[in-house]
């Protein structure tokens, strides 16, 4: 353990100490949500679309922001960027019907809290596991105190 010699110091050295903390839980923040994201999928396959694994890709972490102060954070988030070409259905019968493309933030809403209204109209629903955002913000106080315990005993 360093030995601090002013006030100054010792702010720098905990200072220090967080951002190395959230470095970890930022990390492993990521992993966790990209992993309940990946739980969506875990209902099979659907028949009337395919899936192009873009939600898959949409957990995110910011970088680590340090005002170099007494303020040290980083956002944890679904990224809304991307999006999805124009969907053509191919039904049983062999007709097919060509859509609009939703947005991300469709795909989440649908995906996530079963909204089937969008910016392109109403979607079909989706085959899976809905949640996975909620059960991911449940896990993050306890993985941000986990890491912080570790770097201050």
């Amino acid at each position: 353990m360093a030995v601090c010699n002013s006030l100054a110091e010792l702010q720098r050295a905990i200072l220090k100490e967080m951002e190395s903390a959230m470095n970890s839980a930022s990390k492993e923040i990521e992993d966790t949500v990209k992993q309940d994201v990946q739980s969506f999928y875990s209902s099979g396959s659907p028949v009337m679309y395919v899936r192009t694994g873009k939600l898959g890709k949409t957990p995110k972490t910011s970088p680590i922001s340090n005002n170099g102060a007494s303020e040290i954070s980083f956002k944890a988030y679904l990224d809304q960027n991307g999006g999805y070409p124009s969907i053509t259905y191919t039904y049983r019968d062999g007709h097919q019907t060509t859509s609009k493309a939703p947005s991300m933030t469709d795909v989440l809403n649908l995906t996530n809290y079963g909204t089937t209204s969008s910016s392109v109209g109403r979607l079909h629903p989706a085959l899976g596991q809905s949640g996975y955002w909620e059960k991911a913000l449940g896990k993050m106080q306890g993985i941000l105190d986990k890491n912080m315990g570790s770097h201050f005993r």
